[in-house]
């Protein structure tokens, strides 16, 4: 299994660095199941031009993050008054709220069956990589899209502020922030794997 997540993670930054790959290319998709971040359905289908729930993101974004770890699916709690801790997303909704990565709405709503914008994916994935509020300026969310531009999240990702997301889309993000370096970092994300699924050796 090390063996073939190295192969994959090394072709996909070599891929990667010749900007030749995108997060739908073979390569990004196996990287992602290998890593357990997005996976097709009992029948192997990605299903890529399907709408994404905000719960669904919850759960990417997560699977993306150092927190990955932190499920405790034996909780019994769930912060919002529409995520009983019986749904099936409740425990990475916990985790992420917990840990900053994303938030919910003055309700004290988490909204999961809302397909997720691409501003609001674009925040979680930025709050993955170390962002925060004091790095972003009043004007939600063209800061937050500025800084997510500059650092090369938003390629190959072809939407716009109030537009619904499909797992294409949220798979090029996830794909996008592994290959990002988190804030104050010189390494990428992918590299704090080494931590959660244990080393893996570049063969080329």
């Amino acid at each position: 299994m090390k063996k073939i997540l190295a192969l994959l993670i090394t072709a996909s930054l070599l891929l990667f660095t010749m900007g030749n790959v995108c997060a739908s290319s073979d390569y990004a998709e196996e990287l992602l199941s290998a890593l357990s971040i997005m996976q097709g359905d009992p029948n192997g289908n990605m299903r890529y031009d399907d709408k994404v729930s905000r719960a669904e993101s919850a759960k990417i974004v997560v699977a993306t993050s150092t927190y990955r770890d932190f499920i405790d699916k034996e909780g019994a709690s769930s912060p919002f008054l529409d995520v009983p801790y019986t749904h099936w997303a409740s425990h990475y909704i916990s985790v992420g709220v917990k840990n900053g990565l994303f938030k919910g709405y003055f309700d004290a709503t988490f909204r999961p069956s809302n397909t997720v914008l691409f501003e609001e994916a674009t925040v979680m994935f930025l709050r993955v990589l170390g962002y925060n509020d004091e790095d972003f300026g009043n004007d939600w969310p063209y800061d937050q899209i500025e800084i997510a531009k500059k650092i090369g999240l938003l390629n190959n990702v072809g939407k716009t502020i109030g537009q619904e997301l499909t797992r294409r889309d949220i798979s090029t993000l996830a794909y996008n922030t592994l290959m990002s370096n988190p804030k104050g970092a010189d390494v990428t994300h992918l590299s704090a794997f080494n931590k959660i699924v244990g080393p893996k050796t570049v063969l080329s």
